[in-house]
């Protein structure tokens, strides 16, 4: 899939992930997804480029990620606060865990988040 995007709906690009991922109608495994970033991926279109799981950039191409915005509650207690610490905390030390994990076993299959490996691979114009 190739994307040219500056972002939009996360809930859009989850569906297109979805979509992607969704069995044919006579049931058969989908295909593997290769995702190619060819001028720019930014906010909800950088998700999508890294879901694919093969990754490609081009040189030129722009990527923006940035962190999601989650609705608070109108008050902002100092246990609502520790807890949103604790849990950010923890699902960063799964995640460093998962990329050490993957760093262990066979580091030139790329890194791997929660199980899935990635490969990442920045295209070299040729002169």
């Amino acid at each position: 899939m190739f994307i040219d995007s500056n972002g939009g709906s996360v809930a859009v690009a989850e569906l297109i992930l979805r979509l992607l991922r969704a069995t044919n109608q006579d049931g058969d495994e989908p295909c593997s997804i290769i995702t190619v970033a060819v001028s720019r991926a930014s906010s909800a279109a950088a998700d999508l480029l890294s879901s694919g799981d093969y990754t490609v950039a081009y040189p030129e191409a722009k990527l923006l990620y940035h962190g999601v915005r989650l609705p608070m509650p109108s008050s902002v207690t100092a246990e609502f606060a520790t807890l949103v610490s604790e849990n950010l905390k923890s699902s960063n030390h799964r995640y460093a865990m998962s990329l050490r994990e993957s760093q262990n076993g066979d580091s030139s299959s790329g890194f791997s988040h929660f199980g899935k490996n990635f490969k990442n691979t920045a295209l070299t114009s040729a002169t």
